[in-house]
């Protein structure tokens, strides 16, 4: 088989410091060593992306396009956003106008217009392109390239929902019908998409009404150095209880019923006063800044803000127990944040505070024996592991992970599965017959008549390709005619020669 032309369409790319840039990363990493033509196009970040501290290395072998892109008033913004209150008034004024008029303020989707011109022309010599939502504009890049050449294979990927996101669980219908509908006529043109979790799969599949598969995140650490971690003892580490948790906290996640365990512990003397504390570590911490200031929660909350990443994994790795928060209503039951692998290979007890048994955080935790959920009903045995686990019982006793199980949530061995399943879904596209084509020329014994528009056909990437187009196959298929608004040029000669296309 020759040497597959892949392009990545992603938002998510180093610098910017975040868990959705290590998924098509790990692509481009691994799908290059396997042998692909990678073609990375990102977009340049802007001050709303911080923190841009990614340690990611540059990869040998892929090619990057980083398009930079305007924004109106960009640099009138960019100042007062470097202020906390103003973020914080921002992104409330973000949150009341999609929930009172469904448009939602999405500055990056401005990119797809200044990565059109780059598109369009890995297009035309790509075999299949891969978009990674968010923001939007990666599909709608995605669906162009598609557009401009139907014999590309594409694949639209969705590390969150777009329009049945939980974010916009507040939307009334008539507005989340119509984000739907430029949902779906965007992606109306993917051969296939794909998600992280067999939930989400399954209501794209509703949608969308196309194979949907699930590709899951996944740790991206060397898997020798997660089996050792996982192989430890697990014991109490800190004189100190440390609870820690890492990156971003968003608004339909709470720690409260962490926190009131503890206290309650307290109240009842069962642990001595700051015992145990809850270290935060990431760079969006508003609403736990002000859990911080109750005075009950004074000398539990530990805000650590942002490190980098290297030294997070060490943070995970020295932490007694990881915290992990998940959204607990119905529709975030498909969530799989990426953190969840991260925590897994650092081989230490992990407590879920949201979500509910049959969400899909709950069953990996459960396939894997590396944690355990407690909803909002679990208040008591919550705090019974809480205490236990404190004087080194609990979830040091029962903590048994299954390694082979963690081990593949590898993201190399993800890569490779999906890079496999790629391989085979595009040769088996390549294969299909255009089934209502030949109805029609079966039918009418004839060829259909194409005519083809263009401005002129002097040398030019456009002219070459409608050349190409003409020459490679559809001669033998159509009877072509080629309508120049301007001279026949260089390639009106050369079509002229041709048996089945007139000019």
């Amino acid at each position: 088989m020759k040497r597959l032309k892949i392009t990545i369409i992603t938002y998510s790319w180093p610098p910017r410091n975040s868990m959705s840039t290590h998924r098509p990363y790990s692509w481009a990493y691994y799908w290059s060593k396997k042998g692909a033509d990678v073609t990375v196009l990102t977009a340049k970040k802007k001050i709303f992306d911080q923190p841009l501290d990614m340690e990611l290395p540059k990869l040998e072998g892929v090619k990057v396009i980083e398009v930079p892109y305007q924004l109106k008033w960009s640099k009138l913004l960019s100042a007062p956003l470097k202020y906390a209150i103003i973020k914080k008034i921002s992104k409330w004024f973000r949150k009341k106008l999609i929930d009172y008029t469904g448009y939602n303020i999405e500055p990056r989707n401005a990119w797809a217009h200044a990565a059109s011109p780059i598109a369009n022309k890995l297009a035309r010599n790509q075999d299949i392109v891969i978009s990674t939502f968010g923001p939007q504009a990666a599909h709608i890049i995605g669906s162009k390239m598609k557009i401009l050449n139907p014999s590309l294979y594409w694949i639209a990927d969705y590390r969150d929902l777009w329009s049945d996101n939980p974010g916009l669980e507040s939307v009334n219908k008539e507005l989340k019908e119509k984000m739907s509908k430029d949902e779906i006529e965007t992606v109306k043109y993917a051969d296939l998409t794909t998600s992280v979790s067999e939930d989400i799969c399954q209501r794209l599949y509703k949608l969308h009404k196309k194979t949907s598969i699930k590709i899951t995140n996944g740790f991206d650490i060397n898997k020798k150095k997660v089996k050792k971690n996982l192989s430890k003892k697990i014991s109490k580490l800190n004189k100190t209880f440390k609870i820690v948790y890492t990156g971003s906290i968003y608004n339909d996640r709470s720690p409260i019923i962490l926190l009131d365990a503890i206290v309650n512990l307290k109240k009842k003397k069962k642990i001595p006063k700051n015992s145990i504390i809850v270290e935060f570590y990431g760079s969006r911490l508003d609403d736990i800044k002000e859990l911080s200031q109750l005075s009950k929660y004074l000398n539990i909350i530990q805000i650590k803000g942002h490190i980098p990443r290297s030294k997070v994994l060490e943070k995970q790795k020295k932490a007694d127990l990881l915290l992990l928060l998940t959204g607990s209503k119905k529709i975030s039951r498909g969530e799989l944040t990426g953190k969840i692998f991260e925590y897994m290979s650092a081989g230490r007890p992990i407590i879920c505070i949201g979500g509910r048994s049959n969400f899909e955080t709950s069953k990996v935790l459960n396939l894997t024996n590396t944690g355990l959920v407690f909803e909002e009903r679990d208040k008591k045995k919550l705090e019974d592991l809480l205490c236990k686990s404190y004087y080194g019982g609990g979830l040091f006793k029962t903590y048994k992970p299954k390694i082979d199980e963690v081990l593949k949530f590898s993201r190399e061995r993800i890569a490779d599965n999906y890079l496999y399943t790629i391989k085979k879904k595009f040769l088996a596209n390549q294969k299909l017959p255009l089934t209502k084509l030949s109805r029609i020329i079966k039918l009418n014994n004839k060829k259909p008549k194409v005519i083809h528009l263009i401005t002129g056909l002097e040398r030019g990437g456009a002219e070459r390709f409608l050349y190409n187009l003409i020459n490679n196959g559809l001669n033998e298929k159509f009877d072509n005619s080629v309508i120049s608004l301007m001279s026949e040029g260089y390639y009106g000669n050369l079509l002229k020669k041709k048996k089945n296309s007139s000019f």
